[in-house]
Order: structure tokens, then sequence, then C-alpha cells
């Protein structure tokens, strides 16, 4: 997972001077937009096994995304 930490949403280069928080990695981004969609299915089990299948969920489209094509 070679881009998993860095910002989902970077900040420009003046934004980071005055100290401001880059915000949610990619990872955070990709399982909270998982976590989301499951939410919307209604019938997971426990929050712990939502959040695992989430975090997988988001590990597997960054991993896909490094691939090379």
């Amino acid at each position: 997972m070679t881009n998993a930490n860095e910002s989902a949403m970077p900040l420009s280069e003046f934004a980071y001077n005055m100290q401001y928080s880059s915000g949610l990695t990619k990872r955070e981004y990709f399982a909270a937009m998982a976590m989301q969609g499951m939410l919307a299915e209604q019938y997971w089990t426990s929050p712990e096994n939502l959040a695992r299948c989430s975090t997988e969920a988001a590990d597997a489209l960054i991993n896909a995304l490094n691939d090379k094509p």
C-alpha cells in the first residue's frame, strides 16, 4: 500500500505553511465510503465486523490502484 497514508485531499503549499491539518488519509477516506455503502444495507451483525470489512475494502482498492496496468 504505497499511497495509503497520503492525504486524500491535500491542501496547497500555502495552507501547509499555516499549520493546517491535511485531513483524512486515502485509506481512511476509502474506508469511510465503503462503510457508508455497507451501512445502507443494514444487515451488519456488529460494528467490529463492519469496521473490519470496511478497512479490508479500502485496502483492496488501494492495492488495485497501485497495480501497474
